[in-house]
């Protein structure tokens, strides 16, 4: 799994799905208002979410910044733990491998 992939992965389970599960993830609320002002027209899949972010990481919020790079220094680590999953399998695996993450890593893909 590349990194593209899984920070896709991650910015459509940060980014997507109900509001509940966005309200009860961390990279969501910290990245809500910048994706709104600089990525809203920007349609989700092949990590085009956190691309378009990170083409405004000058501007962006500093929480969202601090996800951001959090997320993608978890990306070693989900690869290394969750090998080639995808999509939901992804969240599957960190939740029920979530003790093998580092600490850093574990807050950043809470409730996932």
């Amino acid at each position: 799994m590349t990194m593209k992939s899984i920070l896709m992965c991650l910015s459509l389970l940060a980014l997507a799905g109900t509001a509940a599960a966005r309200d009860a993830n961390p990279m969501a609320q910290a990245c809500k208002a910048d994706h709104a002002k600089f990525c809203k027209s920007t349609p989700p899949g092949g990590g085009r979410i956190v691309d378009c972010l990170k083409s405004h990481e000058a501007e962006l919020a500093p929480a969202c910044k601090s996800a951001l790079d959090t997320a993608s220094a978890c990306g070693p680590e989900v690869r290394k733990i969750c090998g080639d999953a995808k999509g939901s399998a992804v969240r599957d695996c960190v939740k029920a491998h979530a003790s093998e993450f580092s600490e850093a890593c574990r807050a950043t893909l809470a409730n996932r």
